[in-house]
């Protein structure tokens, strides 16, 4: 049905992309005052970064779809998975089966009665508060243990709960357990149910552990138009078809800073500002000597002082003073939620999820803009393959 795009030369070649588009699907196209230049150039650049899959909606409708073989798959949205995950619990809400995100974790785990875990609460879950210890890389621990559950339930606290933010995996993998215990169905059938259904979801396919657990951050596997339909779904905050699915006012608090840690980040979705930029200060400085950082350190740092409209001035400007391996070096120097340069954001104009390779949802809701990039693992896949400016290149596509 889906052919390969091969013409990615002029605006006027555009229609080359809708090899089997009816009349009517071009005619849609050219009414969403999609740039047509800025259209060509994201999906030359989805050829060349190796994509699988590029969805475009505008206003609800296809503007754009490419996919590198003949027929779609169901694909690994990878790390996506977890704002799927974090949508149940906004149904849960408006079914009024679960009161408040604040509920104990231990109402579901007895065994968390006691000490610090007490008080870890399904919204620390969400939003990567819990203190759990965890690893940055799920490969160490999560993937070789038979049971995700079990692991999290014994994992030792690193911070107390609600003091930090780390954007792990290991407690993320209680969420569809807990969603079991409310409803006594495994999370894949209550989202079929009560959201798959509604969005008309083809087919859906989630990754187990040896024990049989649904796993919470990553391998959920869906068809790219069903990912780009539960990306409107979000950008209509829970309306599909004139029917209220999901309450808006769980989109309040989802789609929004959700801690006080990371400005960036909601209930497992990261908003999109409308600019950022880099400040190191006295102020900063400051900070830095109270989180215990080095005094030989800070005295690099010093020499670093100013202000950065892009992360790659940010950036080269770190690697001039402390060589190609600042990434390194800056990771050992800090601890905690100390930060090497203050961030100021402008105001959230998206959200996007991402996931491992370089899958992306993205969303636009001023511009009734939702993307979608796939891809599949590789064996000779380069690094410029995760597709980094894919969520820039789409915020052009409406001037």
């Amino acid at each position: 049905m889906y052919k390969k795009i091969f013409s990615l030369v002029a605006a006027s070649l555009l229609l080359n992309f809708y090899l089997n588009a009816s009349e009517k699907s071009i005619q849609k196209m050219e009414q969403s005052n999609i740039n047509h230049q800025a259209l060509n150039d994201l999906l030359e650049r989805s050829i060349k970064t190796n994509s699988d899959t590029v969805i475009i909606l505008h206003d609800g409708k296809i503007v754009a779809k490419y996919y590198s073989s003949e027929l779609p798959q169901l694909i690994d949205v990878m790390e996506i998975t977890k704002p799927i995950v974090s949508l149940a619990f906004g149904i849960l809400e408006a079914q009024k089966l679960l009161k408040t995100v604040n509920q104990n974790v231990y109402d579901f785990y007895p065994e968390w009665n006691q000490g610090k875990k007490k008080n870890i609460t399904i919204k620390d879950l969400l939003n990567n508060t819990s203190g759990l210890q965890d690893l940055a890389n799920p490969n160490i621990e999560i993937v070789p243990t038979p049971d995700v559950v079990k692991l999290a339930l014994s994992a030792e606290l690193s911070n107390a709960p609600g003091a930090n933010f780390f954007n792990g995996n290991k407690a993320i993998n209680l969420l569809p357990d807990i969603v079991k215990k409310i409803t006594k169905k495994t999370i894949d059938k209550y989202l079929t149910q009560n959201l798959f259904k509604n969005l008309s979801i083809k087919g859906s396919k989630w990754e187990l552990d040896k024990s049989g657990n649904i796993l919470g951050y990553t391998g959920l596997k869906l068809y790219p138009e069903d990912l780009a339909n539960i990306g409107q779904f979000v950008l209509q905050r829970g309306e599909w078809k004139n029917k209220q699915v999901m309450s808006n006012t769980w989109f309040d608090l989802s789609l929004q800073q959700s801690q006080p840690f990371n400005p960036l980040y909601g209930y497992f979705w990261n908003l999109i500002p409308a600019s950022t930029s880099y400040v190191i200060d006295d102020m900063q400085i400051e900070s830095l000597r109270n989180s215990k950082v080095s005094e030989e350190f800070i005295s690099k740092v010093v020499e670093l002082k100013g202000t950065y409209k892009t992360i790659d001035k940010y950036h080269q400007k770190l690697e001039t003073f402390l060589g190609p391996d600042w990434h390194q070096i800056v990771k050992n120097e800090l601890k905690g939620n100390a930060t090497l340069a203050r961030q100021n954001h402008g105001t959230t104009i998206g959200y996007k999820a991402t996931g491992r390779l370089g899958q992306y949802l993205v969303i636009y809701p001023d511009k009734k803009l939702v993307g979608v990039r796939l891809i599949t693992e590789k064996p000779d896949a380069k690094q410029s393959d995760n597709f980094n400016d894919f969520a820039d290149l789409l915020y052009k596509l409406i001037d």
